[in-house]
């Protein structure tokens, strides 16, 4: 489990079929980067793929959130019913940018300090700017943590628990 992901299994009494049966019914279809708002009382929280036995799919928000967590689900038959593995994750695009903004803002940062240490003055204020790389990964984990639960009580909600039948 890193900063920005989860992974966690749920076990339900439904088959991998009446999984995606009932996913693609709770899913909209579509990309899992597209600026998609749901209109007011729209029943499809949801948009992504479904297949057979793995889905994939993020939040559709009433604003744009680009670190929301993209869900990644693998489904396995078990006895009476599926587990299936989920991933909670952030999407490859936001990711690049979190290290490209994080490397050029600590070279900046490297840039102000190594100019007040040749004109030997005092830092003042500029050591605020140390706050820039700390600052965009702190948005890049609060839009990824605001996420989390939402997908996660979907899933819980829509796929009903596996109860396993009584020996004997």
């Amino acid at each position: 489990m890193g900063l920005l992901s989860r992974s966690f299994s749920i076990r339900t009494s439904l088959t991998p079929d009446q999984i995606a049966e009932t996913l693609n019914k709770a899913i909209k279809p579509g990309s899992l980067f597209a600026l998609d708002l749901p209109k007011r009382n729209d029943p499809q929280e949801f948009r992504g793929k479904v297949r057979a036995t793995t889905f994939d799919f993020v939040g559709r928000n009433q604003f744009r959130n680009s670190f929301v967590p993209i869900v990644h689900g693998d489904v396995t038959p078990i006895d009476n019913g599926s587990e299936i593995n989920v991933k909670l994750s952030m999407h490859v695009y936001m990711l690049t940018f979190i290290i490209v903004w994080f490397l050029i803002s600590l070279m900046g940062v490297a840039a102000i300090i190594s100019t007040y240490l040749e004109i030997e003055e005092s830092l003042g204020p500029a050591w605020l700017a140390g706050f820039l790389p700390l600052g965009g990964l702190a948005i890049a984990w609060v839009g990824f943590s605001a996420g989390i639960e939402p997908a996660t009580q979907f899933l819980r909600m829509t796929l009903p628990p596996h109860i396993p039948k009584a020996q004997g």
